[in-house]
């Protein structure tokens, strides 16, 4: 984020020089320049001087490629400007690309106006221009660029025209794009030779870039001249080229977002406005987001003064264009790109509000805008003011309900401020929110598409994680904005410091309405919608199914006809469409509707019965119903009545219950079953000695009881 104080006059100049940038930065025919010091002393400072005996001004000329291989560029690129002009239906006369001098090169030549191409970049386009088939996307390895390695800092320098001032605000893009990813810069001077790719910042050719490391272009310039460093956000766009990011617009998913105005378009820039569908636009999931920084804004070389970008929800109007710093998305597409092998192993928990896995702290998410939390579960707390938290919107309340900008009663707000807002409705409700009152929050001016540096943004979608439609200039805007969910997010952002000038601020008020399911008319094909808490209903006719009605089905009366497994068998009579449902067991009814005979085995369910029987489990009460018995668990064991023998038995009970009686059924199974041990005791006695006299002692006792016999195992059995 920009630190320094400027005046709007300041800006408004910046900008005017970056627009009528259209010629190449003219080069110091000497090899030093006068740089400015941190104390405002002049001091000469020596050029860089390109390898191989080529000149500085040489070098520049052709954005470090030959001299022919250059021109070869600008010719493809003559071919690409036309044949987009014929797609699109044609440019007039006055828009065709003027003829590229031996001498002079164009703004035309860059894609984009700040994405330099190389040969083979250039090349790849055309082919695929000319092909006539259908292609799909291409991955990152296709198209012919390369990533920058992250084992090792990209390394850096300046070619001297700088200022001390320029080259810090410079460096601090670079620690922004240092701090929000894995990514590493390391400066070298400029006299240094460095094996490799590496990039070289200079002021030739307005603010512009390569797309992506190269490796054949060493070291690859990146322009930023003094209007382009006036605006922390196109710094990091332009380093963003240079790490391998093409521009948001020209996603192959664009039109789902965004109407370009090709009628409105500069003369020769239609070209910065192609779809690139067969390009590296690899988004890694990330959904299309109008507040990147590497989206145009709605006026970029506008001929007429009106939009050539215009977004498809209303709403986004001011979002687009900004250049305050990278987006949440922007840094979340980098970070998959380049870190993704940083965490061995994932997180217990998900994160949530669109939050992921943060490379620079593995333990923990990185949380979208206005969140925090170890995996983004709660809401952030306001920054250098009292403001913010969950608030609960009611049904009835719509007129007294509000939030409003720190200071908004004492007419400012202040610089560096932050609140977020949680705004929630009922389940079955939505949260509705709109402005009043005055409304004064910095935007840029009109001719940058009013693109907002403070703002009021409204994340009224479910997904957390895309940039909501943001709010800001100086007249209460009118829209309403309903969330998707019951939920939504306000956030209120004062971070870029550029002017001492104190604004209002803004005040809105909110209500919660209840969602209804069938407001978009989801049904088709005249299908009926029926409203649900969070769902809905489509009873299609007859024809029609799905669930929307979409789905076009042969005319069958037994069409979904049947409930409950029943199986319909259309009518004999021609005279008029009819059916019977032939019901399974357990249900009746015309089409099998109604449960029946008890046979759910719900205990204490009562049903009518089917036709005067009851399913099993289930007994006929009071002559047409037929009840389930509501049993209780079985008790514990009682302890066995013998301790051996194989006679002995234990019982249990449990209690069977319904609206007619209640009984105890008892069940009983026999135990220990072993032999008894061997003894003899018994009463009874024997002869056990005959001479010289009978002498009488006791037998041993039997080991099993009377009636049971010991098997083979020593287990008493039942003697059959």
């Amino acid at each position: 984020m920009m630190n320094s104080v400027f005046t709007i006059a300041t800006l408004y100049a910046l900008f005017a020089v970056f627009l009528q940038q259209s010629q190449s930065v003219p080069i110091q025919s000497s090899t030093s320049t006068q740089a400015t010091t941190s104390d405002g002393t002049q001091e000469n400072v020596s050029l860089w001087q390109p390898p191989n005996n080529r000149s500085l001004e040489e070098w520049l000329q052709n954005n470090g490629q030959p001299e022919e291989e250059w021109k070869k560029v600008q010719e493809m690129m003559q071919q690409i400007q036309q044949m987009n002009c014929l797609k699109n239906g044609g440019c007039p006369a006055s828009d065709a690309p003027s003829e590229i001098t031996d001498g002079e090169s164009s703004m035309s030549d860059l894609m984009d106006d700040d994405i330099i191409l190389t040969i083979e970049q250039a090349q790849f386009i055309l082919e695929q221009m000319q092909s006539r088939k259908k292609r799909k996307v291409h991955s990152f390895d296709r198209f012919p660029t390369k990533k920058w390695s992250t084992r090792e800092p990209i390394k850096y320098k300046f070619d001297g025209q700088h200022t001390v001032f320029e080259l810090t605000k410079i460096k601090g893009a670079l620690s922004h794009w240092e701090e929000q990813t894995c990514l590493t810069f390391q400066e070298v001077s400029r006299n240094e030779i460095v094996s490799g790719s590496h990039i070289i910042f200079t002021k030739h050719r307005g603010c512009s870039s390569f797309y992506g490391r190269q490796e054949r272009i060493v070291p690859q310039p990146v322009s930023l001249t003094a209007a382009c460093i006036g605006w922390f956000g196109t710094m990091a766009h332009e380093i963003g080229h240079a790490i391998g990011f093409w521009h948001e617009h020209a996603r192959p998913d664009r039109d789902d977002h965004i109407k370009v105005m090709y009628n409105n378009i500069r003369n020769g820039r239609q070209s910065q406005f192609i779809k690139q569908n067969w390009l590296n636009t690899d988004s890694y999931g990330v959904g299309y987001d109008l507040g990147s920084a590497m989206h145009y804004h709605s006026r970029a070389f506008t001929a007429t003064g009106q939009n050539t970008i215009e977004t498809i929800n209303p709403l986004y109007k001011n979002t687009i264009g900004q250049r305050v710093a990278l987006s949440f998305a922007d840094v979340k597409v980098a970070n998959l790109a380049y870190c993704a092998d940083k965490c061995h192993r994932g997180l217990s928990q998900q994160c949530q509000h669109g939050g992921y896995q943060d490379p620079k702290a593995c333990d923990r998410c990185r949380c979208a805008d206005g969140w925090t939390g170890k995996y983004c579960e709660d809401l952030a707390p306001p920054k250098e003011a009292k403001c913010g938290g969950v608030l609960f919107a009611e049904t009835e309340n719509t007129m007294t309900q509000s939030i409003q900008s720190p200071g908004y009663n004492d007419g400012k707000y202040e610089n560096g401020q932050e609140c977020n807002w949680l705004i929630q409705a009922p389940a079955g409700s939505r949260v509705v929110l709109y402005f009043v009152d005055t409304f004064g929050v910095y935007c840029t001016q009109p001719s940058v598409g009013n693109a907002c540096f403070h703002w009021v943004e409204v994340k009224y979608k479910n997904n957390k994680e895309q940039t909501g439609p943001r709010f800001c200039c100086y007249s209460t805007p009118s829209d309403r904005v309903t969330s998707e969910g019951n939920e939504m997010q306000v956030l209120f952002r004062a971070n870029h410091t550029a002017s001492r000038y104190k604004r209002k601020g803004f005040k809105a008020r909110y209500y919660a309405e209840p969602i209804n399911e069938c407001e978009s008319s989801p049904c088709t094909h005249g299908g009926q919608c029926v409203d649900g808490v969070n769902e809905y209903t489509c009873k299609c006719p007859k024809g029609f199914g799905g669930k929307n009605c979409e789905k076009e089905i042969e005319t069958d009366i037994c069409f979904e006809k049947c409930m409950n497994g029943g199986t319909c068998k259309e009518s004999e009579n021609d005279a008029e469409e009819s059916f019977k449902c032939l019901c399974t067991k357990g249900f009746t009814g015309p089409t099998c509707e109604i449960a029946c005979g008890g046979c759910s085995s719900d205990p204490g369910s009562i049903q009518p019965s089917c036709g005067g029987s009851c399913c099993r489990g289930a007994m006929l009460v009071s002559g047409d119903r037929c009840e389930v018995a509501v049993t209780s668990d079985w008790s514990t064991w009682s302890d066995c009545s013998n301790k051996c023998g194989g006679c002995g038995m234990r019982r249990r009970t449990r209690k069977i219950t319904t609206s007619l009686f209640s009984k105890v059924n008892t069940e009983s199974t026999s135990c220990n079953a072993q032999r008894c041990p061997a003894t003899d005791d018994c009463d009874s006695k024997r002869i056990c000695r005959f001479f010289p006299r009978s002498l009488q002692c006791r037998r041993p006792c039997p080991r099993c009881c009377q009636g049971y016999h010991e098997d083979n195992n020593g287990n008493c059995v039942l003697t059959l």
